[in-house]
């Protein structure tokens, strides 16, 4: 399962409903997700896959 199916299920958990707007939460994931974008492009490959190599691939969700 990808972390964004992940994601998508807690937030859409009855509990969670009532402690947090998932609307605003999802909103913000598009927001890094299109922040790693730019992030891509502007960073050298070395750095890039160093990058990847620590955080994992569940990032881009």
């Amino acid at each position: 399962m990808k972390l964004s199916e992940k994601l998508r299920s807690v937030l859409e958990s009855e509990e969670i409903k009532s402690f947090i707007n998932p609307r605003e939460v999802l909103e913000a994931f598009k927001s890094l997700r299109e922040t790693i974008g730019v992030l891509e492009k502007s960073l050298d490959p070395a750095t890039l896959a160093e990058i990847q190599e620590e955080i994992g691939d569940e990032t881009y969700f």
